[in-house]
């Protein structure tokens, strides 16, 4: 798919897109930045040890001994055997200042050749809210990390949600594969909502466009939130609180029946589509486990390629109710068409309406435990006990229990932007400059988690805390307030969250909390 150049050969390194403030950071026993001048420089030189080895070895067998084919591939394993010790002694031992000088030199061979593999392991150990927390501890909120920059004070987390934002093609921390992304029939266009800047920081203002369309026929539309509201609805919820008095153990399983409910509700409410038979089948093997996501995802999609999958999905979409009155050629909507949008709708729903809907219904349900922050008492709280006490028949207070259980354990715990200036900021003590184009991750989990705004409870449950709905860093808002990226499903994932905890907590109290 054709999107905003991006020069670079790895998708840490962005062209200049979008606008960066330098926060400021002062904290005490951190591990210090020292610069190139001691461990940094050391690993910059040390990373092409296995290839000098190489060329050492050819070279000398060229000459002492004939080019014969074992000692070829003798010499080829002990380089790939010393690639991987080389990389894992810079992982463990000097990973923190290397990567500070990769980012700071994001052309530089040296810096490409490294990050190739750290940064998507970084990017799976940084969607664990505990290891991104155990980080912070040991840096401070601002450092180096999955080949992006941490800016995670809550001042700076907070404007960056409610600034434009330039974007690439990243989920937070991990990098997607540009051609695995929506776009329309011909690859002319890109149509993946999350890598689209917005028109403020560079964008072509289509990010917009394709959201108001996606607001026109699904998240905005009265008929959507008439079937929130119906009788199916009704019943999906209803045999939900009826699988949760009997399943026991397995309703959180996989495939298991909160799992399946979350499918069919939010593609009943969405699309208007009551899936059976070979629809529904297509839509399981496409939702089901993780192979769906890692479709998208870099460097694992070359390996999980769904495209014949997504093209069905995609298709049984556009035979939904919800897009049998689609206009096709509308300028306020970029003239997206109907395919466009139906191909579209496959990565939102998957990438993020079915997974991070799901934990949070696992989460505030009690099917997750809350993470064992270090030095903290998240990791001991039982929802249920809070849930049991509620009152049920208060949305408002339903919904500021989903929000702050969320606020302790976000189903999405960072958003990245890309700087379209130089920036300067404060590691440990020492200003570090980068170049524009770095990407920036957000930390929304830092800013939920942040004792100078939450107060000393920060690590508790009390979804009656002050400010909570004003200053609740999630889905992409900071309380109501959005600069244009809010999660358009925001509204209907809390009323679903809101009618689920009320109707199994009634089934709770009625087995006397036993189930």
């Amino acid at each position: 798919l054709v999107a905003p150049p991006v020069p670079c050969l790895r998708p840490w390194c962005v062209d200049v897109m979008a606008s960066s403030a330098p926060p400021t950071a002062k904290a005490a026993d951190l591990v210090p930045y020292h610069g190139l001048c001691s461990k940094g420089g050391l690993w910059t030189i040390f990373a092409f040890l296995p290839d000098v080895a190489l060329i050492a070895a050819l070279v000398a067998g060229r000459y002492a001994y004939e080019l014969t084919w074992w000692y070829v591939l003798a010499s080829v394993g002990g380089f790939i055997l010393l690639i991987v010790l080389t990389f894992v002694m810079m992982f463990y031992l000097g990973e923190y200042d290397w990567q500070i000088w990769a980012l700071q030199h994001p052309r530089n061979l040296i810096s490409k050749y490294w990050l190739t593999p750290l940064a998507p392991i970084q990017a799976l150990q940084s969607c664990n809210n505990e290891w991104m927390h155990a980080r912070r501890l040991k840096y401070g909120p601002n450092f180096c990390c999955a080949g992006q920059v941490v800016l995670g004070e809550h001042a700076e987390v907070e404007r960056a949600l409610l600034a434009p934002q330039a974007r690439a093609y990243y989920l937070g921390q991990t990098a997607f594969i540009q051609s695995h992304c929506p776009g329309d029939d011909l690859g002319q266009r890109s149509t993946f909502l999350l890598a689209m800047s917005d028109e403020g920081a560079g964008g072509s203002g289509d990010h917009a466009k394709f959201k108001s369309c996606m607001g026109r026929y699904f998240f905005g539309s009265a008929e959507m939130a008439a079937r929130r509201q119906d009788g199916v609805s009704a019943a999906l919820i209803e045999q939900l609180a009826k699988d949760y008095a009997e399943a026991r153990g397995g309703f959180f399983a996989s495939q298991g029946p909160l799992e399946m409910f979350t499918i069919k509700y939010l593609h009943y409410v969405i699309f208007g589509l009551e899936l059976q038979g070979q629809d529904l089948e297509a839509v399981k093997t496409f939702m089901l486990g993780n192979t769906g996501t890692l479709h998208y995802i870099w460097p694992m999609g070359y390996f999980k390629n769904k495209r014949s999958l997504i093209d069905k999905v995609a298709a049984i979409y556009e035979r939904a109710p919800a897009l049998q009155v689609f206009e096709e050629g509308v300028a306020a909507h970029a003239k997206m068409t109907k395919s466009e949008l139906a191909r579209m709708m496959t990565g939102v729903i998957r990438i993020a309406g079915k997974t991070g809907s799901l934990q949070l219904l696992q989460t505030i349900l009690g099917g997750r435990k809350m993470p064992n922050y270090a030095g903290e008492p998240t990791g001991q709280i039982d929802v249920t006990k809070v849930w049991d006490t509620l009152d049920l028949d208060s949305r408002d207070e339903v919904k500021r229990f989903t929000m702050e259980v969320a606020r302790l354990y976000p189903p999405v715990n960072v958003s990245h932007r890309v700087a379209r200036e130089p920036f300067t900021c404060d590691f440990s003590g020492r200003a570090v400059s980068f170049p524009a184009g770095t990407v920036v991750m957000i930390p929304m989990v830092y800013g939920n988690l942040d004792k100078g705004v939450w107060g000393p409870s920060a690590y508790e449950l009390d979804h009656k805390r002050p400010q909570l709905s004003d200053r609740f860093l999630g889905f992409h808002s900071v309380g109501d307030q959005d600069a244009g990226r809010i999660c358009p499903g925001r509204g209907l994932v809390l009323d679903m969250c809101a009618d689920v905890l009320a109707a199994l907590g009634r089934t709770r109290r009625q087995a006397g909390a036993a189930v």
